[in-house]
């Protein structure tokens, strides 16, 4: 009699482990879509993304504190007032990067940087 009361109880709890586990997954699946990165900007076909200029501004951040010794959080909150003048550039690298490769000009680039053997 205890074994079949164990191997139900037994059984009971496990399958109350596989619904509690069942449901945590489906409920993960089913919750809201996680945003890993937005586009802010779009630049003919191509796009400025979030993660693109959260990195501009924390390297503009780094290169201020360092440049003029102010702590991170001070050199963060100028960079932050510039948003617009950081968006505004990337816009325009997108642009030259675009008419360089409408020019065919990467072969030329490439050319230029490699060291002469002369």
């Amino acid at each position: 009699m205890k074994s079949k009361f164990f191997t139900r109880s037994s059984a009971f709890a496990f399958a109350i482990l596989l619904a509690s586990f069942g449901y945590t997954n489906v409920h993960a699946q089913e919750g809201e879509p996680t945003v890993v990165d937005e586009v802010i900007a779009q630049v003919n076909n191509d796009v400025i993304v979030l993660s693109m200029l959260r990195r501009e501004m924390k390297e503009a951040a780094d290169a201020l504190s360092k440049q003029d010794g102010k702590p991170i959080d001070q050199a963060t909150a100028e960079v932050a007032k510039r948003q617009s003048e950081i968006i505004a550039t990337l816009v325009n690298e997108q642009l030259l990067l675009q008419k360089g490769k409408e020019l065919d000009l990467s072969n030329d680039v490439e050319a230029e940087s490699k060291p002469s053997n002369a």
